[in-house]
This record gives structure tokens, sequence and C-alpha cells, in this order.
């Protein structure tokens, strides 16, 4: 072979080596993109996973929804489901806040009682047998957006405001959110807001709603303050009601002749059956009781009586229950008629029977009594007394011992304390002989344990002579006919000891007072319903509102 065939032939083995090495190379790039493609797209989708899922959260948590979900109607507003949950959750946390006011201890008492459970969702438990709690609380809500809308509308329409007064009060009340934000452990209002009733909250759209209450509440207080009721109306209302504003002491004793069955067969599922005989012989040894019961013309006589009755034998306890100044509407039926009859007299006593409808084995119905009331007539008042206006400083007992059920007891000394106390602030006010109410009231500031009155001086107006609404000490220093303005005193209630400051007697006397708060009362009852009655409401879409809401989140 030639040198020259053979150069060539190196070159074409070159040239092969090369292209071997090229595809190699090129093998090598394309299985690197490749790997770099699976990644990237990796890498992408994960992105786009992040994106999609931080979007369904920022959607989800930003109110869209929400805001442009017509939750009710109420005419032709349209209420989205972010102001309806304001609704919703204000009435069920002021509803639970009544109820805790009320029944403080007893308050799981009588949630069991109402069939709800602190701990499960309302949706799971029925108010009826229709309706979830849940539902129940949300026609509540519309109501209270019905009477709103309808209230601010017709406000606005008047051209009614709020005075600089309430406008005031009512940002005050409304910056208070930053002290709850701060006591729950939120940053701000806003994530306060959104954690209290949902997605979609804002501090805007709160003030706006909170600002509409809030004017339609003092749009119908207005109305109620300026109805003008005359002593003409008073005295036109009171006639053929008399009775109905009148207030009557008495004694009372109950006597079911289910305590006087003897005999009966024990029937195959353990309960005792009484013949008719059996039965009528009860009712006829009831009513001998209660005959013999009916001679007293005392309560010590009646009491005397009552426990000496056989039924009563193994009882340390049997009396009568006496009701002293009980309104006529407060007054049972079973015996207000007679207490209320002309020629009933102080010391009369009466059986009044109360019958029963009877059913026998045949189904036919009968009227019978089982049931006899012992009633002793004590007086009656026509209520023509002062209402008071008294201030006060009230100083409690220190320490004391609370029983299972949270009563307070205490020991002679923790009262002679308080009562120490009470007597040397007293004896400092009126070092000079008499106290002045602006002393009185400078003191209130200083000295009084009763933060519901330690703002205002003290003072509780129109205090009435019935009892339950003030302890029984505490209303009748106040209501003395005997009273004179800037007349001290020391009482002891429950609560420790009151330095009483008597102010003066109310503008009107307890009867026409409670004549005009019910011609008051009836009036703004048919204003009210007159303003319902113009406006429809009704739900809408509410899958956006949390229904599983619990009492004890």
């Amino acid at each position: 072979m030639s040198a020259s065939a053979k150069k060539k032939l190196r070159k074409e083995q070159n040239a092969a080596q090369l292209t071997e090495k090229q595809l190699k190379e090129q093998k090598e790039v394309k299985k690197l993109k490749a790997y770099t493609t699976v990644f990237v797209v990796a890498i992408i989708a994960v992105l786009v996973a992040a994106l999609v899922f931080g979007g369904i959260n920022f959607y989800k948590n930003s109110g869209v929804v929400e805001k442009n979900t017509v939750a009710a109607t109420v005419n032709d507003e349209k209420i989205n489901s972010v102001v309806m949950s304001y609704y919703y959750n204000d009435l069920i946390n002021s509803t639970y806040s009544q109820w805790n006011s009320s029944y403080g201890e007893n308050l799981s008492m009588f949630m069991n009682f109402m069939g709800l459970d602190a701990t499960k969702p309302l949706s799971e438990q029925n108010y009826d047998e229709d309706t979830t709690w849940a539902d129940y609380f949300l026609e509540g809500a519309l109501e209270q957006a019905k009477s709103d809308h309808l209230l601010y509308t017709a406000a606005v329409a008047e051209g009614f405001t709020l005075s600089e007064g309430e406008k005031q009060a009512m940002d005050e009340s409304f910056s208070q959110m930053t002290m709850f934000a701060a006591i729950y452990g939120y940053p701000d209002v806003a994530t306060y807001l959104r954690a209290m009733y949902g997605p979609g909250a804002t501090e805007d759209s709160y003030y706006d709603y909170f600002a509409k209450s809030t004017l339609a509440s003092a749009y119908y207080d207005a109305h109620n303050a300026n109805l003008n009721i005359t002593d003409a109306d008073i005295r036109a209302y009171e006639e053929g009601r008399y009775d109905e504003f009148s207030s009557y002491s008495f004694a009372s004793y109950h006597l079911g002749y289910t305590d006087y069955l003897t005999g009966g067969t024990e029937g195959e599922d353990g309960t005792t059956v009484y013949t008719d005989a059996e039965k009528q012989a009860a009712r006829d040894a009831a009513k001998a009781d209660a005959e013999t019961l009916a001679k007293a013309t005392t309560v010590e006589e009646l009491d005397k009586a009552i426990a000496a009755l056989e039924i009563n034998k193994d009882s340390t306890v049997a009396k009568s229950t006496v009701f002293n100044n009980s309104l006529y509407s407060k007054t049972s039926e079973i015996y207000r008629d007679w207490l209320t009859e002309e020629g009933t007299q102080v010391g009369d006593c009466k059986v009044i029977p109360y019958e029963s409808i009877a059913t026998d084995e045949n189904g036919t119905e009968s009227t019978v009594v089982n049931d006899y009331y012992v009633v002793l007539f004590l007086g009656s008042t026509n209520n023509e007394v002062n209402l008071g206006n008294i201030r006060h400083i009230l100083v409690k007992f220190e320490g004391g011992t609370a029983n299972e059920a949270g009563v307070m007891t205490y020991t002679d000394e923790e009262k002679a304390a308080a009562k120490a106390e009470a007597e040397a602030i007293l004896a400092e006010m009126t070092a000079d002989g008499t106290v002045t109410e602006e002393e009185f009231i400078a003191m209130v500031s200083e000295k009084t344990d009763d933060t519901a009155s330690s703002t205002t001086g003290g003072l509780y107006e129109n205090i009435t002579p019935e009892y339950g609404v003030y302890e029984e000490a505490f209303t009748n220093w106040a209501v003395d006919p005997a009273r004179v303005a800037g007349e001290t005193g020391i009482i002891e209630t429950g609560h420790g000891y009151h330095i009483m400051y008597y102010v003066a007697a109310g503008e009107q006397n307890y009867r026409d007072y409670m004549i005009e708060n019910q011609i008051r009362s009836e009036t703004m009852e048919a204003w009210y319903m007159d303003i319902l009655a113009s406006g429809t409401a009704f739900l809408g879409d509410t899958s956006r509102l949390n229904k599983d809401i619990t009492f004890s989140k």
C-alpha cells in the first residue's frame, strides 16, 4: 500500500472515531436534556401545586365567596354572608351571655333542660322536631336583620340621626374591639374579626353593621321617649282595670287527693291502680282537711292546723306560702277572683276547689275535683305609694364561706367589720350634722363597692315597692313614705351594709307608674309591629355560615 493510501485510510479511521465520539456525546446531551426536562417539569408541577393551594387558601380566606353570597334578603336589600354572620354570631353570643347572667352556676342545668350540649355543634342538636338550634338562631338573626333594616329605613326617612353623645358612645364601644383582640391573643382587630365571624369580616363592614344597628335602636328608644302619655290617658286606661294595678297579700296551701290515696292494687307493670271508690274517698278526705284549715283567721293559726294534719305527721316543714304585695297579674288565676271580690275581708279564709278533666276506662271524660287550695286573705293595696330615688354606698362583706351551691355565708365578725366601716364612713360625712347630695356623690366614687352605680353617684331611681327587684330591706327603706330629702341611714342586705341617702320621691306614685308603662308598652308594641309588617324577609344561601358553632368555643 502506498504512502498516500495509508494516509487516506488513517483519515477515514480518525473520521469514523470522531463520528462515534460525537454520537456518544450527542446521546449524553440528549439524556441530560431528558433528565433536565423531567426535573423542570416536576419543579413546575410543585410550584403550580403550591400556587394553586395557596391561591385556594387565599381565595377561601379572602371572603370573596362570602361577600358575593346572598344569605338573606330584607325588602330590596340583599345581605351577604359576611354581614349575616355578624347577626348570627352576635345573637348566639348575646343569648349565651344572657343565660349565663340569669342562671350563673346553674347554667349547665338550664342548658341540659333545654336539651343543649355546650360541646356539640348547634347544627347537630334539635330545638324542636323540625328545627336545629343552628336553624333557630338563623331565624332569630333574620328577624334582627329585618328589624334593623326597617327601623333604619324609617329613621333615615324621618331625618333621624344620632346625637353627638350617642355617636361618641358608639365609637367608644366599637374601639373596644382593639382591647378584645388583645385579650384573646390576636395581633389586630381585622384578625380578631375574621376569627370571630369567618372569612370576609373586616373592620369597615363590621362598623357599618354596628352603626346601622345602633341607629335603629336609638330611633326605637327616641320614639318611646317621645310618647306623650298624660294623666288623662292614665285615668282612661285605668277605667275597668282597677284591680290589675293593685297588689294582694295572702297565704296559700295546696291539698292534692293523691296524698290521701289508700289501698290500691299493684299492676303487672309495678304501678298501683286505684278503684274509683278509693279515688273518691281520697278526694273527700282532702276536702275535709281543707275545710278544717279554712277555720283559721291568721297565718299562725293556719300553719298550726297544717302541721296537725295526719298527712303531715312526718313533716317538719309543712306550712303555708305567704305572698306579700303580689301584683294582680302575678297572682294565680285559681284564687285571683276571690281575692278581688268586694266582700273579701282581712282574715277571711276560703277553700277553693280546682277542677280537672278525668277519663274513665271507656274513654268518657268528666269533671272532677282533685285539688283544693286554702287561701287566707291578709290585705291589699292600690299601690298609690311613692317611688323612691336614692343614692347609696355599699360596704361589702369580706371573707365568707361558699357552700356547694356557691352561696356565701359570713360570720358575725365579718358582718360586724363591714358594719363598723359603714358607720365610720357615715360618721365622717355627717361630722357637721348633715351631708349634701354633692358631698355624698363625692364619697361614692371613693368608698363604694357597688361597681354598677359607682359612676352614677350611687343613684337608683324609681324604686318600686315590689319585692324581687331589690332586696326587701333596700326596697322598704327606699319607698318609706316617711322619708325626707337628705335623710341618711344604714341597712343590711345579703351583699353587705348600705349607707343610704334619700334624694326624693319619684314624680309618680307606683300605680300611675305601672299604668303609664303598660300604655307605653302596648303603644310601642303596636307601632313596632306596624314597622315589621311593612317589610318582608327571607333566608337565602346560608351555606357559608358556620352552623357548627358550639357554646364551649
